[in-house]
């Protein structure tokens, strides 16, 4: 049950982030957008999810 939990923030987070770097490429002006720096706004936005997952979890832990 905590795995699919797991799985389905994850899924989440990963729709999130592809959404993020989405509008990030629409945001830059240049024409030649390369897929490496679209892959490399996936991964930030990836990083930056799980940061909030963890300390939004750090924080439920230090209510209890």
């Amino acid at each position: 049950m905590k795995i699919l939990k797991l799985s389905f923030l994850i899924i989440i987070y990963f729709v999130i982030a592809v959404t993020i770097a989405y509008y990030a490429k629409e945001l830059l002006i240049d024409d030649n957008n390369t897929p490496v720096m679209i892959i490399g706004y996936i991964v930030q936005g990836c990083t930056a999810a799980l940061l909030i997952y963890f300390s939004s979890r750090l924080v439920q832990k230090n209510k209890s």
